[in-house]
């Protein structure tokens, strides 16, 4: 039996401005600890909700911490289309369903004749997954389509694929 996939990405978007927040807080001191309380102190989220923070924060300071310090530099200092890129690189280095829906769904569409992904193509994938990930056959139906609609919004928010669904890379 595979290992669980981290499904947790729908707690934050991709968060663009809220992880350059973040990354540009981390490189002063290079100290994840740091970060974490000047995050919290100076409400580098900006977000009212105690909880909310919290846990959009945790996510987003374990994506970013999947970059090493000088794709952190990096991200920091490049133009948006490349921070994008480097967001959407950490995302998928810390979930692995998002990582194989990359590498194993977008190129197949990608050749066909039909390069737009829909929610039915990435419920395809997430069902097809099923089959290997245990944890994904104990979600509801109600869950399922909270991760199909995430998984989507996030590959628009990383320019992945544009309003219609049409692949962009």
């Amino acid at each position: 039996m595979s290992t669980d996939y981290l499904m947790s990405y729908t707690a934050a978007g991709l968060m663009y401005p809220e992880s350059l927040a973040i990354a540009e807080a981390y490189i002063k001191t290079y100290d994840w600890k740091k970060t974490w309380e000047q995050i919290r102190t100076e409400n580098l989220m900006q977000k009212r909700s105690q909880s909310s923070i919290e846990r959009q924060r945790g996510e987003l300071v374990k994506r970013l911490k999947t970059l090493d310090n000088s794709e952190m530099e990096e991200f920091v200092s490049a133009d948006p289309d490349r921070q994008r890129e480097l967001l959407w690189t950490a995302v998928r280095r810390t979930y692995p369903f998002i990582d194989e829906l990359c590498t194993e769904l977008l190129p197949e569409k990608a050749v066909s004749s039909d390069p737009v992904i829909s929610s039915a193509d990435l419920r395809a994938f997430y069902d097809q997954k099923s089959m290997e990930h245990e944890n994904l056959r104990n979600y509801t139906e109600s869950t399922r389509k909270k991760l199909i609609f995430n998984a989507m919004t996030l590959m628009r928010q990383a320019g992945i694929i544009d309003e219609n669904g049409v692949i962009r890379i």
